[in-house]
C-alpha cells in the first residue's frame, strides 16, 4: 500500500545527518513503529570552486577491453524487474575484476514525477544503472548470482550529466563472496569528466534467480 516517507536533515559539525523514516504499522493498520528509519547519510556541502573529488579523486579510467554485450532486460516474471525508466545500462564489458558500461542518460528526469528538474545533479536512475552493472558483473563471474543492494559507503557528484548524454561506467570488483558483492564505480560523460563517483557499494548475491 501507499505510505509516506519522510527525510530528517540537521545541520552538524560533521556535515547534513539524513535520514529516510516511514511510520511502521501491522496489517490491522496499527503503528507499530513511529519513524521507523530505512537509510541514513552524512551529506558534506563543497563550494562550487572546490573539487567535487579533491585528494581522493579517481585515477583515470582504463582502457576498455573485453567485448561488448547488449543488455537484455528481465520480464515481469523474472527475479528482479526494471521497468522502462530505470533500463539506462544498453552496453557492457566484463574483464578480471573490471566491467565498462554504457550508459545513456535520459532526456529528462522521468523518476523526479512532476517535480521540477533544476536542481537534480543526476538521474536518480543513473546510479540505479550502475548497480545494474555491478549486477551483471556478478551475474557472469559470481555463478549467476542475482544482487539486491544493501549499503553505499560512500557517493561524490562531480558535474551534472545533460539529457541523452552518452557516458560510461568503470565498475572495479573489490570483493564477490557467496552472499555479499563490494564495489567501486565511476561514471564519466562523453568529455570523460566525472559524474559521480561511488565507493564499498555493497549487495546482497542471490542464487537460482532469473537475470
Amino acid at each position: 500500500e501507499p505510505r509516506d516517507a519522510r527525510v530528517h536533515a540537521e545541520m552538524t559539525d560533521a556535515g547534513v545527518v539524513c535520514r529516510l523514516t516511514s511510520d511502521f504499522r501491522n496489517r490491522r493498520g496499527q503503528l507499530v513503529q513511529k519513524d521507523r528509519p530505512h537509510f541514513s547519510a552524512v551529506v558534506d556541502l563543497v563550494t562550487s570552486d572546490q573539487s567535487p573529488h579533491g585528494a581522493d579523486a579517481p585515477s583515470p579510467m582504463p582502457a576498455m577491453r573485453g567485448e561488448w554485450h547488449a543488455i537484455d532486460y528481465p520480464s515481469r516474471d523474472g527475479l528482479l524487474y526494471h521497468g522502462p525508466p530505470l533500463r539506462l545500462l544498453k552496453q557492457i564489458a566484463v574483464e578480471g575484476n573490471q566491467a565498462w558500461g554504457q550508459i545513456e542518460l535520459p532526456a529528462e528526469n522521468e523518476l523526479a514525477g512532476d517535480r521540477d528538474a533544476r536542481g537534480w545533479l543526476t538521474p536518480s536512475a543513473a546510479i540505479d544503472a550502475c548497480y545494474y552493472a555491478c549486477g551483471i558483473y556478478t551475474w557472469v563471474c559470481g555463478d549467476e548470482g542475482v544482487t539486491v543492494p544493501e549499503s553505499l559507503g560512500e557517493l561524490r557528484f562531480g558535474r551534472p550529466g545533460r539529457p541523452g548524454e552518452q557516458c560510461v561506467a568503470y565498475v572495479t570488483c573489490r570483493e564477490l563472496a557467496e552472499q555479499l558483492g563490494t564495489f567501486d564505480f565511476v561514471l564519466v560523460g562523453d568529455d570523460r569528466s566525472v559524474i559521480f563517483e561511488a565507493k564499498a557499494y555493497r549487495c546482497h548475491v542471490l542464487r537460482g534467480g532469473t537475470r
